[in-house]
């Protein structure tokens, strides 16, 4: 097997800019004096390294190119810069989200990409252990969870690679049903590539929801790869909102792997808005019988964002159904992408999943590019999928326009009720209300 050393490209390659610092600064990674970590590095990079960044010659990529939208490569990386977590308040962090005022809140913090180790207590029923505590010891039980082989690609290779941050989240069915667990993303630093990664197990008959909050605002090439599993065990219940805002010379890039085990059900919401690049991987597994999803997925977008949701549901065992629906609001010359594959596996019969995606263009030269796929090896199945890409119907403003609605407001009336369909399934007040005022915030600055 070739090493990266043997593998070098030109100087400007995407792959031998990390490989370059990941040389340089090994030595400082957690776990690095073990043999073994040490050889499981090495191993992750130079898998990065024969692989190279995908392009639009991997069907999941095919809408998205890395190398145009990477311009730059930050000089620092969060697995070796430790941040000054000292000064970070929680409570104003809280105060600023619009969190809930009834809810236990477990804040699970990364500044500049490190983990905030300030949660003075938890609920009954949650346990947060660091990822850095456990590369450390290669005989936790976690161990193989957070660096343990991974997905057969290049950017889950790479964070492998510089694996320092993230948490495992352990919730049993102890845990208070109005618990919300909240991680929120922040920082000031400029110029830095962010690796994270996490892993939260649900387990016994929990009834938990989770908000995932990317708020780092004014700092300056910023680059996010985040690896985040998700097991749901058998009767457990998982809501889960993300709510994205990317600014300018940002690169937001998710890889997520849910399991669904038996009676389970996982509703999950994404609220994407900016400037910039995101793209979110979904690997969605119904593993046990009657077990269900909820997705609903909003683009806000504006300027020359380009944001991509690609994903598959796969349906592994009987009478499992799914949900899958996303709504795209685009203006100026932004652009977005969804690719949703449904994947019924031989014998997985009684399944009903059906998936929806739709398109309001606001402008002439913003873009949607969608491609839905049905791949079905049962033969008592109920599947379908669709996609409609338009502007607002002239006959929607004309009734507004009888009652008095002057058209830009009639635009956001049309807009708001656009997107919020998207998140009709939403059953926790607390997470029904911030993902709406988020939604009027984005549309505010879209729609403007």
């Amino acid at each position: 097997m070739k090493r990266m050393s043997d593998t070098m490209k030109s100087p400007l390659d995407p792959a031998s800019v990390f490989a370059n610092y990941f040389q340089a600064n090994a030595g400082k990674l957690p776990g690095s004096d073990n043999k073994a970590v040490a050889e499981l590095r090495q191993k992750y990079m130079d898998d990065f390294v024969a692989k190279g960044l995908p392009t639009k010659k991997d069907e999941a990529w095919s809408f998205t190119s890395l190398k145009k939208i990477i311009h730059r490569f930050p000089q620092h990386i969060n697995s070796v810069y430790l941040a000054d977590t000292s000064d970070v308040n929680i409570d104003k962090l809280s105060e600023d989200l619009q969190g809930p005022t009834e809810t236990d809140v477990v804040d699970i913090i990364f500044y500049n990409g490190c983990y905030v180790d300030k949660q003075e207590t938890l609920p009954a029923g949650v346990s947060v252990e660091k990822c850095m505590d456990i590369i450390e010891d290669p005989t936790h039980k976690h161990f193989s969870d957070v660096f343990g082989a991974c997905q057969d690609d290049a950017l889950s290779s790479l964070s492998r690679a510089f694996l320092s941050h993230g948490v495992v989240v352990t919730i049993d069915e102890q845990v208070p049903h109005n618990t919300l667990i909240r991680v929120i993303y922040d920082g000031n630093k400029d110029d830095i590539s962010i690796f994270i990664n996490n892993l939260f197990i649900v387990t016994g008959k929990a009834k938990v929801s989770l908000i995932e909050m990317k708020t780092q605002q004014q700092s300056k090439d910023v680059h996010y790869y985040i690896q985040q599993r998700l097991r749901i065990s058998s009767s457990a219940v998982l809501s889960r909102c993300r709510i994205v805002d990317m600014p300018q010379d940002q690169i937001f890039i998710v890889k997520d792997n849910l399991e669904i085990a038996q009676d389970a059900k996982l509703n999950d919401y994404c609220m994407s808005a900016g400037q910039s690049s995101a793209r979110y991987e979904h690997c969605i597994n119904l593993l046990g019988k009657d077990a269900h999803l909820n997705m609903g997925v909003a683009y806000i977008l504006h300027d020359n964002a380009h944001h991509d949701m690609t994903f598959q549901i796969r349906h592994n065992n009987t009478q499992g159904t799914s949900r899958a629906m996303a709504k795209a609001l685009l203006s100026d010359k932004a652009s977005a992408v969804t690719q949703g594959k449904i994947y019924v596996a031989p014998g997985a019969q009684k399944t009903d999943s059906q998936e929806m995606f739709n398109a309001i263009l606001l402008s002439d030269t913003s873009r949607y590019y969608t491609k839905p796929e049905l791949e079905i090896y049962a033969d008592d199945v109920v599947c379908g999928h669709g996609a409609t890409i338009s502007d607002f119907d002239e006959e929607a403003y004309f009734y507004l326009a009888s009652r008095g609605i002057q058209k830009t407001a009639a635009k956001k009336i049309l807009a708001k009720a656009f997107i919020s369909e998207c998140f009709d399934t939403i059953n926790n007040d607390d997470l029904a209300r911030i993902m709406e005022h988020y939604m009027t915030v984005f549309l505010e600055t879209t729609l403007k």
